[in-house]
């Protein structure tokens, strides 16, 4: 125990030194069937496969965004579905939601997550500028719920950066509670990353370092 109070000390103090200090939160949430309007303008359809009709929507929207269509098919290859939401005045693609199902990469945080069983992971989330203030975000949880649940999943994971302060007040808004803690902090080119459970309610998942191991890379986890 006086060596966790030790290492709880030593990352608090790095934890105040700045720039080379990134941190975020994993958050998660019971899933639920959520009772919820379709919003006014749009409908939301879920890609599965590179055989659906809006997968030649998807692969567009992607490439604005600057990802590539090889890219969305091995995601799909690898167990992750897409919501999109459609303009009904225009027929574009307004937004579109990513979920992963299985263990998958973190690039911001150099690790992989896996949810375990009965969890999931609620990938990147793009909003087109003209459509942003439709509450469409939010909108997109619900088709990802539904087909989770129908997949036998029970529990909804997002990783978000503690400085964005508009995301996180969206998922806090759908009742995601922060989980995990997680500091990255880089000291004369060292990167040590902590993992503090900040509750027990949830299960936390299982993290591990995609550079692991390295001679330059720590990976720290606390229970809390």
């Amino acid at each position: 125990m006086k060596f966790l109070r030790l290492i709880r000390a030593f990352f608090g103090r790095l934890r105040h030194l700045g720039p080379g200090v990134e941190s975020y939160y994993l958050l998660g949430r019971r899933i639920t069937a959520l009772q919820a309007s379709p919003p006014a303008g749009y409908r939301l359809v879920v890609v599965t496969g590179n055989t659906d009709p809006h997968f030649d929507d998807l692969i567009a929207y992607s490439a604005l965004q600057g990802i590539g269509s090889d890219w969305c098919l091995q995601e799909l290859r690898d167990g992750v579905f897409m919501v999109l939401a459609i303009c009904r005045k225009s027929g574009g693609v307004a937004g579109a939601a990513w979920v992963a199902t299985r263990a998958h990469a973190i690039d911001p945080i150099y690790h992989r997550f896996d949810p375990g069983p009965l969890g999931s992971w609620m990938l990147n989330a793009f909003v087109s500028p003209e459509h942003r203030g439709s509450r469409l975000q939010r909108h997109m949880v619900q088709p990802r719920f539904v087909r989770l649940l129908a997949m036998g999943k029970q529990f909804a994971y997002a990783v978000v950066r503690c400085n964005n302060t508009p995301s996180l007040r969206n998922y806090l808004n759908d009742e995601f509670v922060p989980v995990v803690r997680i500091d990255l902090i880089r000291v004369a080119g060292l990167t040590l990353t902590n993992f503090r459970r900040l509750t027990h309610a949830l299960p936390m998942g299982r993290f591990t370092a995609k550079v692991w191991p390295g001679s330059i890379f720590l990976h720290f986890c606390m229970a809390g």
